[in-house]
């Protein structure tokens, strides 16, 4: 950051220079992926399998509230962060921004929590539309559940990093 500071003429040019280098990186294009993507894509299955699963009706509402949820607070924490980066005098503390991004998060992971009881309660759907008491679209059922295992997975990657994090830092 300094030595792009260093090398600019100006604010405009420096943040002409930043964006470049962000937008450019392998690393920006899968936390694009993954903080919009995902949201999207729940809220689009969510939205285009609505009625097509009437053994659970709530999956497709979990995916559509949960991916709102999720946008929406990405968007914040992005806008905030740019904001962070121009202004970089900033309060440090607890912000607005902060708080509301913190409330939308605890209302996604309660989705997510309901998630997990209309999913998994929905043991062994049928994929087949002609028993509509059992029925659930198998595209949507599947992404729901993957959805799910794939956030089982990520948290507890986090606890295992985090653990070996505490032992490395009690061992040096």
């Amino acid at each position: 950051m300094r030595k792009l500071k260093e090398s600019s003429s100006g604010k405009v040019d420096f943040v002409r220079q930043f964006f470049n280098m962000v937008f450019s990186s392998f690393i920006w294009t899968i936390f694009l992926l993954f903080t919009l993507g995902v949201p999207l894509s729940m809220i689009i299955i969510g939205a285009k399998y609505i009625n097509d699963c009437p053994l659970e009706t709530h999956i497709p509402v979990m995916l559509i509230v949960s991916g709102s949820l999720l946008v929406v607070s990405n968007l914040m924490i992005v806008l905030d962060r740019l904001k962070r980066i121009s202004d970089p005098v900033q309060p440090t503390g607890v912000t607005v921004v902060g708080s509301v991004t913190t409330l939308l998060n605890f209302l996604a992971f309660g989705w997510f929590i309901a998630g997990c009881v209309w999913v998994f309660g929905s043991n062994k759907p049928s994929f087949d539309p002609n028993k509509p008491n059992i029925f659930c679209h198998p595209v949507l059922y599947n992404f729901a559940y993957w959805l799910l295992n794939v956030g089982f997975m990520c948290m507890g990657g986090i606890i295992i990093v985090g653990i070996i994090g505490l032992c490395c830092n009690l061992l040096l």
